[in-house]
């Protein structure tokens, strides 16, 4: 059976996890919220990095740690190599109509520049999900 004082300080851990999750974006448990809490003004990190961060964010030996594993590393670095990628084929298709061997409409044209935009849209999207990493090795460096 659950007591009353039991159950008020189960509704006031509560409280202070949403107002955390509301405030800070950052859904922790009690544990690594007061470590981050801490971390945050000793070191003077911003919360938004931890909010980046925070699939990387473990405690270990009651201290907070970042830990990034292999397959983290890997995605980073797909993400490095497909972002490159998608950017020299919008670079390559962009000299398409600049060149504009085949006598191509100016129809043709727009889209061609149309395709090479999204492509060089997607490529900041890809290049911007290693976000996270940056701020977890910043955070791992300061710790």
């Amino acid at each position: 059976m659950i007591t009353d004082s039991e159950l008020d300080d189960l509704v006031q851990e509560e409280v202070k996890s949403r107002v955390f999750e509301m405030t800070s974006g950052i859904s922790v448990d009690k544990s690594i919220r007061r470590s981050i809490l801490f971390v945050s003004k000793d070191k003077n990190i911003p919360l938004s990095d931890f909010k980046k961060a925070q699939k990387f964010l473990r405690i270990i030996d009651g201290y907070l740690n970042v830990v990034i594993n292999k397959v983290d590393v890997v995605e980073k670095y797909f993400n490095i190599f497909y972002s490159t990628t998608v950017f020299l084929a919008g670079l390559y298709f962009l000299i398409i109509p600049i060149v504009d061997i085949g006598g191509l409409s100016d129809v043709q044209k727009l889209e061609i520049f149309a395709f090479c935009v999204f492509m060089f849209i997607f490529s900041l999207y890809l290049i911007s999900r290693n976000q996270i990493f940056k701020s977890a090795e910043k955070i791992k460096r300061i710790l």
